[in-house]
């Protein structure tokens, strides 16, 4: 994975639209975030190697703190705001879908 600041179009630390922008970032992290270190993902029905892993995340946070960007823990919020926009259907299948997989 090539770095961000390699990014065609993308700006840098410093500059005058990278500022502007960043100032408005929000990161959101937990750090149960860092056990997720998955084998595998699917593309289009074919498994691929996942590019996430704990060591990406440390550089990410590395990254926030270089820039000096804060890091928020997240709120729970309890599951009325999302099942406020799914169906109960939905819901109780991913009570159970990942043993079920």
């Amino acid at each position: 994975m090539q770095p961000a600041r390699e990014w065609p179009g993308a700006a840098a630390a410093g500059d005058e639209c990278f500022n502007r922008k960043a100032k408005d970032l929000r990161a959101i992290y937990h750090p149960d975030q860092a056990g997720h270190d998955p084998s595998f993902f699917l593309v289009k029905g074919r498994v691929e190697r996942s590019k996430d892993s704990p060591d990406r995340v440390e550089h990410l946070l590395a990254g926030l703190a270089q820039l000096g960007l804060p890091v928020e823990m997240p709120q729970d919020f309890g599951m009325g705001p999302i099942a406020a926009v799914h169906s109960p259907e939905y819901l109780q299948y991913f009570t159970s879908a990942y043993d079920r997989w």
